[in-house]
């Protein structure tokens, strides 16, 4: 009996060992559980709704813009992405190049229109006799047109 007892006294002393490595295991399962329970909460609340790729296309159409006359930007009307319509204003420039041209142009017929006084009467006439009540008809009718109807009447298709 006293063979037994060392031996039981050995596997007494181990035992708190494994008790407490037992308990470790079971509150580290017990965190991947709460862990991965939190996660699959997350995505069927709020996480499904957001679509991530690595390597995404998107179909557009890029329209290279270009201007009619130089000048300063004042203000940018679009964002890069943002939907524009037609006519919507993309850029403001600054009005004091054209003002200045305005000048120097007024001031240079002034100065010819000195020189030749039938000039202006000349340069705002009209090119031709003016058109009848019928053509003034038919010319509104063709303003009104859209552009798709106007080329196809006009032969361009």
């Amino acid at each position: 009996m006293s063979s037994q007892t060392p031996l039981a006294a050995d596997n007494a002393a181990p035992q708190p060992q494994k008790n407490r490595r037992g308990f470790l295991l079971r509150l580290l399962g017990v965190a991947v559980i709460l862990a991965a329970a939190g996660w699959t909460a997350w995505y069927f609340l709020d996480g499904r709704w957001y679509e991530g790729t690595d390597d995404a296309y998107v179909n557009g159409y890029v329209v290279q813009v270009t201007p009619h006359v130089p000048g300063t930007v004042v203000t940018i009307g679009a964002d890069d992405g943002d939907l524009v319509h037609a006519g919507d204003v993309l850029v403001k420039l600054d009005p004091s190049n054209t003002e200045v041209a305005l000048a120097e142009a007024k001031a240079s017929l002034a100065s010819t229109s000195n020189e030749d006084p039938a000039l202006p009467s000349r340069v705002f006439a009209p090119a031709g006799p003016a058109p009848t009540a019928s053509e003034r008809e038919l010319m509104t009718q063709w303003d009104q047109l859209p552009a798709n109807q106007r080329a196809e009447k006009a032969g361009h298709h």
